[in-house]
């Protein structure tokens, strides 16, 4: 019995080695693999300690192929000063678990932030809208119509779904049909406005031809009477 004991003990020693050498040599391996580069010339362009190389960087397609290759391969990648706040990522603030986010974190945001910077007023002006508020209260109304007519034939099984539904492409159809007929209705408006002035400047144009008309028979009979009037002054001595 304490033979069996005690050979239990050394199998379970053994393992016990075999799994730290095990351990030990996949962390030498990780660290082999991730060894930091000897060359600043390698590092990464974030890297406080990354040097930029001295040769002469390419142009056109080729520095482009360049940009888009990973730092410490065979090719470098060339950033300017300017370019590096613009791929330089925000340092987040680390917060315990449960802790609400830091409004001042340019990193916190989140959907009721970006609502409220919206603001309600945007929302008031896109109601007034042309054809917006007639495609909603049309889709509402259709809604509440499929809904109400679901339940009626006892189907409340999804009646909210085909109400929304309904509702949204309701809005989607009547929205660009309104915009339709505003366009059609200001078209034949600008029609009407056309064919007013075309009437308005041909009475015109008739008005001033009958006025020059009307001056020049006046003129012809100024003329005639005096002409009459010089005729009769003749006299035979």
């Amino acid at each position: 019995m304490a033979d069996d004991t005690s050979q239990q003990g050394e199998h379970v020693e053994e393992q016990r080695r075999e799994v730290e050498r095990r351990t030990s040599a996949r962390r030498s391996n990780i660290k082999k693999d991730y060894e930091r580069p000897t060359d600043p010339t390698q590092l990464h362009p974030f890297d406080p300690e990354y040097e930029r190389p001295t040769t002469k960087p390419k142009h056109g397609v080729w520095s482009l192929l360049d940009r888009a290759r990973a730092p410490g391969k065979s090719q470098e990648v060339w950033l300017t000063e300017e370019e590096m706040p613009k791929y330089r990522m925000p340092e987040a603030k680390p917060r315990a678990p449960g802790a609400k986010p830091d409004e001042n974190d340019p990193v916190e945001k989140n959907v009721w932030n970006a609502m409220e910077m919206l603001g309600v007023d945007n929302f008031m002006v896109a109601i007034r809208t042309r054809c917006v508020r007639n495609a909603f209260m049309t889709g509402l109304g259709m809604g509440f119509g499929m809904t109400a007519l679901r339940l009626i034939m006892r189907k409340s099984k999804g009646a909210a779904t085909w109400g929304v539904l309904t509702s949204a492409g309701t809005s989607s159809l009547v929205f660009p049909y309104c915009l339709y007929k505003n366009r059609l209705e200001k078209s034949h408006m600008q029609r009407a406005v056309d064919i007013s002035q075309q009437k308005k400047i041909a009475a015109e144009k008739k008005r001033e031809e009958d006025r020059a008309a009307r001056r020049k028979a006046k003129e012809e009979e100024d003329q005639r009477r005096e002409e009459a009037k010089r005729k009769s002054t003749w006299k035979f001595w």
